[in-house]
C-alpha cells in the first residue's frame, strides 16, 4: 500500500540489512507504537511478527516475545500499527 498524499504525513523511515542487501520501510502516518525498551540491547534483530488486523490495520513487532502466536501480545516490543507503507531498495 502506497499513498499518493504526501501533505501533511508523518513518516517513519526503518532501515533494515539482510544478507547484504539493505532496503527501507517507510510506514506513512503510524497510528500507534509501543516501544518498551527493558534489557532489548542487539543491533540484531532475529524474528519479527507482521499481521493484518481484522480492521485492514498492519502489525509489525521487532522484538515479538513469541512470533508463533498469530496475535500482537502485550509481551511483543517495538510494536508499530500502521496501514500504509512503502519499500524502497
Amino acid at each position: 500500500m502506497k499513498s499518493n498524499n504526501s501533505s501533511n504525513q508523518n513518516k517513519l523511515e526503518i532501515t533494515l540489512l539482510k544478507d547484504g542487501s539493505e532496503f527501507t520501510l517507510i510506514i506513512q502516518n503510524p497510528l500507534i507504537f509501543e516501544f518498551f525498551e527493558n534489557d532489548f540491547n542487539s543491533q540484531y534483530i532475529s524474528h519479527v511478527k507482521c499481521l493484518l488486523d481484522n480492521n485492514n490495520y498492519i502489525w509489525i513487532s521487532f522484538d515479538p516475545y513469541d512470533e508463533l502466536i498469530n496475535d500482537i501480545e502485550e509481551r511483543d516490543n517495538f510494536n508499530i500499527k500502521f496501514s500504509e507503507f512503502e519499500i524502497k531498495s
